[in-house]
């Protein structure tokens, strides 16, 4: 409808399953493993296609996997801040 793409943001990790830091080790490590264990047509239509039909499996990432994001919300951030400066948000 007229629109036309200006930039594209580098691919974003969907659906993450965290854990609190209050959680055990031993807990954490199992809970994990069960994760991405789900493997297999039966489980993957079980237990994960409820979640986005398109979804195949689970792999683990680590905190800096989310850095290109964090970069992202602080660019809008600064936007959203120069653009209210300037009076064009309220």
């Amino acid at each position: 409808r007229d629109l036309k793409v200006i930039a594209v943001s580098s691919p974003v990790i969907e659906h993450p399953f965290v854990a609190t830091d209050r959680l055990d080790a031993e807990t954490y490590a199992r809970v994990k493993a069960a994760l991405l264990d789900i493997k297999g047509e039966n489980k993957i239509k079980r237990l994960l296609t409820p979640i986005k039909s398109t979804l195949t499996g689970l792999v683990p990432v680590a905190d800096r996997d989310y850095d290109s994001l964090r970069a992202m919300i602080s660019v809008v951030r600064e936007d959203e801040k120069r653009s209210i400066g300037e009076g064009a948000v309220k």
